[in-house]
């Protein structure tokens, strides 16, 4: 028998109290044909995606396009705040900062700053600063672009960082033995809680979490540990993504199928 499956139901086992199953509600459908990866959505129903190593945001109106060879693959894209996006590349230890408009803005390396930082993972923070993990000291921190200032707030994490998804006020992670960390702007960490093995994450606040696994998207509760089945039409999804009531799934089809959810 499989092992994540196995991991998968004494999960379910153990640590559900209720399995209910949530039903949204249909809301529109796009196609995006040309998508290589589906980033997500923003509150003004702009629609980000990679193709061909470039980044498009894209709408009814209007569809723009970023693109930087220099600096190889696009490892990651947060779109937490669509006037300060962030693309993460990793083989060249660099963020690039977008406006709205797709201009860049700021151009981080990690090789030039006064401390030597290898970025792992990051993402967008509060009062124009990046969470980041540090590779070299293993240890979590922030920057502040405007002024860079650099500082490290964590202790040593020793244990493999699995997810890494970050909101304004608080970076959380999930290590290897699937637990769930979160640390705060002030260097403080608490433990979550865990969950099985999955695919895919997305943190919705410090209470609750979007997992995927095999092709089943459902919600979880740290603080009751319950576990809700996303009901979707979809047997068969390549990602989602989750912003203020509308969840998106992209199929493997290229098409974008919107709901309505409340949380």
């Amino acid at each position: 028998m499989n092992t994540k499956f196995l991991l998968f139901f004494f999960f379910f086992c153990s640590f559900a109290i209720a399995q209910e199953k949530k039903s949204p509600v249909y809301k529109d459908s796009l196609s995006f044909p040309e998508a290589d990866r589906f980033i997500g959505r923003d509150a003004f129903d702009n629609y980000y995606y990679i193709k061909d190593n470039a980044l498009i945001k894209s709408n009814t109106q209007n569809h723009k396009e970023y693109k930087n060879l220099a600096l190889g693959k696009i490892e990651t894209v947060d779109i937490l705040n669509p006037l300060q996006i962030v693309l993460f590349y990793k083989d060249f230890n660099s963020i690039v900062l977008l406006d709205n408009q797709l201009n860049q803005t700021t151009i981080i390396n990690g090789n030039e700053l006064n401390e030597l930082i290898s970025f792992e993972n990051i993402g967008l923070a509060s009062q124009n600063r990046i969470w980041f993990f540090d590779s070299i000291t293993q240890k979590i921190g922030l920057y502040q672009f405007k002024t860079n200032q650099l500082k490290l707030i964590s202790t040593p994490i020793s244990s493999e960082i699995k997810f890494f998804k970050t909101d304004y006020n608080y970076a959380f992670w999930v290590d290897e033995e699937n637990n769930v960390y979160g640390i705060n702007l002030f260097g403080k960490i608490f433990r979550i809680g865990n969950i099985p093995v999955t695919e895919q994450l997305q943190f919705i606040n410090e209470k609750q979490c979007l997992f995927a696994t095999s092709k089943e998207l459902f919600l979880y509760n740290f603080e009751n540990k319950e576990i809700n089945t996303i009901s979707i039409n979809q047997k068969s999804f390549v990602n989602f993504f989750y912003k203020e009531g509308i969840l998106s799934i992209f199929t493997p089809w290229n098409s974008i199928i919107n709901y309505k959810i409340n949380l």
